[in-house]
């Protein structure tokens, strides 16, 4: 016995651009800032080193490590001495500890500390102030603060 054939029915409302949600920021390609963290995290580095590291064409490389010595994050060190063949010889760059400086605070319950790091991380000055400790609590600390 054969069943009769059901109607078909639409029972959703068609679909609308508005109610598809927008889509996340897509993966984007290693650029500047992986040519950065490779050069930090094994510099003195050859370009072509961070080629290999990242992913880049060594002429992508070229193009980033231009922009990050104009802005003067990174710099160029001496020729590496090997034997002398074919092509160019190998220029390392490595980040520019002499330049800028980045400060950094932390606030605990009975100091407070103030540094400055070059861009390695490495502490440059650094000084710890005790907090006042009185019947405001940390209201002593904190100029203008009142209970």
């Amino acid at each position: 016995m054969k069943r009769p054939p059901v109607p078909h029915r639409r029972t959703t409302t068609p679909l609308r651009r508005s109610d598809i949600p927008a889509a996340g920021p897509a993966r984007r390609a290693p650029g500047t800032g992986s040519v950065l963290s490779a050069i930090l995290d094994h510099g003195p580095v050859a370009r072509s080193t961070v080629a290999r590291l990242t992913g880049l064409s060594p002429a992508a490389v070229t193009g980033h490590v231009g922009q990050l010595l104009a802005r003067g994050l990174v710099r160029e060190g001496a020729e590496t001495a090997g034997p002398k063949g074919l092509g160019r010889p190998h220029i390392p760059v490595e980040i520019d500890t002499g330049r800028y400086l980045v400060a950094g605070a932390h606030v605990a319950v009975a100091h407070s500390t103030v540094s400055l790091m070059d861009l390695r991380g490495r502490i440059v000055a650094e000084d710890r102030q005790p907090h006042a400790v009185g019947a405001r609590g940390p209201y002593a600390t904190v100029p203008g603060g009142s209970p």
